[in-house]
């Protein structure tokens, strides 16, 4: 079954996950701190890539950023990929939001 526009959009996916974050409680959102991490670390490391540049260390400024890099990554992902990877990059969203 293809993907709804929606389900799609990593733009919307990645509004629905920093509405969530913002939502948890900050014990909890620093015990998922890691797992965000790992997901912006990865987009940091595919937008470089894709630029043709060496991957470089995301530095860790803790939970009250984390949203703020995620989206920074999930933007120079989407600039640099085109709409191939549009869906891919959404459904990783999906599933982080779903961890959370």
């Amino acid at each position: 079954m293809p993907l709804g526009a929606d389900e799609a959009d990593p733009e919307a996916e990645l509004r629905r996950l920093v509405e969530r974050w913002r939502q948890l409680p900050l014990d909890v959102a620093t015990a998922r701190l890691p797992l965000v991490r790992d997901h912006i670390q990865g987009l940091a490391d595919r937008s470089a890539r894709l630029a043709g540049h060496p991957a470089a260390p995301v530095p860790d400024l803790g939970p009250a950023v984390a949203a703020d890099q995620l989206r920074v990554m999930v933007h120079d992902v989407v600039r640099r990929a085109g709409d191939v990877d549009r869906a891919d990059v959404a459904a990783r969203l999906r599933g982080l939001r779903a961890q959370l």
